[in-house]
């Protein structure tokens, strides 16, 4: 079915994602169109980007949970155990280069949670929550960039991850934290894109979003404060 022509203009703060180049899978919560529900769960959340990296899941047990006002009033997406969606149609890229950034929550914190990942997971580019008071930018098992900020369960943050061929970053809210400068390769093996990510029951986390944005490039320092700045208006998610 043909994506409503709404999704496609600028938002209401001005700023329209795809006007940076690079953009290669976006999800807005608040746009209801782009919600497919199975009930009260979610079997699709369509990408915007124009790209067709819809995140599909078709096992009911596994779909999030929709909440038509969950953030001031906008849609937000949430889990309670082990759910989780894909999308599958990111090809190979010959660069490491990506910068992504996450409205987003975690009702627990166990087990070491992961929000989402690209690629295998000895393989994978991924945000990880590695306890309380630290977030880490991760590549495969390690090579991560870190920042020191405590987590306050079932509050909404953006956040934003960068990687190069070599650095590893990440901030929280405008906070930088402290950058890794080993070598970081590209994701490797099937190259999907899993969101609310988990490699176990045990490390779950019940991670929520309100908003994804991926781009297969580093943004410059301009960029990507225009990114969260409009992240910031839309959400009212302080920085």
């Amino acid at each position: 079915m043909p994506m409503s022509p709404r999704l496609l203009r600028p938002r209401a703060t001005g700023f329209n994602p795809k006007s940076i180049n690079g953009l290669a899978a976006w999800y807005d919560a608040s746009v209801a169109s782009s919600i497919t529900l199975n009930g009260s769960t979610v079997s699709q959340w369509s990408d915007l980007s124009g790209n067709g990296r819809h995140l599909i899941q078709g096992s009911a047990s596994l779909q999030p949970t929709y909440n038509a006002t969950g953030l001031n009033g906008k849609g937000t997406l949430s889990t309670t155990g082990t759910q989780w969606m894909q999308a599958s149609a990111f090809a190979a890229s010959t660069s490491g280069d990506y910068t992504a950034f996450a409205v987003l929550k975690f009702d627990s914190l166990t087990g070491q949670p992961y929000a989402w990942q690209r690629g295998i997971v000895n393989g994978a580019h991924s945000l990880l929550v590695p306890s309380a008071n630290t977030w880490a930018a991760r590549r495969a098992a390690g090579n991560q960039g870190t920042i020191s900020r405590t987590i306050t369960q079932s509050q909404f943050y953006i956040v934003t991850t960068v990687f190069k061929s070599a650095l590893s970053r990440i901030f929280v809210g405008s906070s930088v934290g402290t950058d890794n400068t080993s070598s970081v390769t590209a994701p490797t093996g099937n190259h999907v894109l899993t969101m609310f990510a988990l490699d176990s029951s045990t490390r779950s986390g019940h991670p929520g979003f309100a908003e994804f944005l991926y781009y297969h490039a580093e943004l410059d320092a301009t960029q990507q404060a225009t990114v969260r700045s409009d992240l910031n208006k839309k959400w009212g998610v302080s920085l």
